[in-house]
């Protein structure tokens, strides 16, 4: 095996296959050693499947950066095997980079937005000959004198302009 390349960011399957004789493989341990130049170690256990073939699930390795020796390790009949040995270096796998266009005086726009406001009524209005609207609420009668739609909606929107940010 070449050196192997883990990633900080993306979770692997790491695959192999042990060939073992004189022990049970039901009874066979599996694991996956990282060991940092910077002297830590992390480990990773594997699932043997009757066939010897191994697959060890490698989390992202967000918390750890470098290289080092990569061992994969057996526990047989109590026995305890260091297989093979290979170097191993952790990368990202995405790298995403900022560049700003006007040497970090970033250009923010400031959008300004009238409100929408909507508004429904659950009762019944009716208009008279006096252009005044009235309101059937159950038994009681309320007779009430309304503007234009006009000039209603110029009074509101106007209530709700927005005002001019100064800079």
């Amino acid at each position: 095996m070449n050196n192997l390349i883990l990633y900080s960011d993306a979770s692997e399957k790491f695959k192999y296959k042990l060939t073992l004789e004189g022990a049970k493989i039901e009874e066979t341990t599996s694991r996956l050693c990282l060991e940092f130049d910077s002297g830590e170690n992390v480990y990773f256990k594997g699932k043997i499947d009757q066939n010897g073939n191994c697959v060890v699930n490698i989390t992202a390795l967000k918390h750890f950066e470098g290289c080092g020796k990569a061992k994969i390790e057996v526990i047989a009949e109590k026995n305890y095997f260091t297989i093979h040995e290979m170097p191993f270096e952790v990368k990202k796998k995405i790298d995403v980079k900022f560049e700003s266009n006007k040497n970090d005086n970033y250009d923010i726009e400031v959008e300004e937005k009238k409100p929408v406001i909507g508004i429904t009524f659950d009762k019944v209005f009716e208009k008279n000959e006096k252009n005044e609207k009235v309101v059937d609420n159950q038994d009681n009668k309320v007779k009430e004198t309304i503007k234009s739609k006009d000039d209603s909606l110029k009074n509101f929107n106007n209530f709700f302009e927005s005002k001019t940010i100064k800079k």
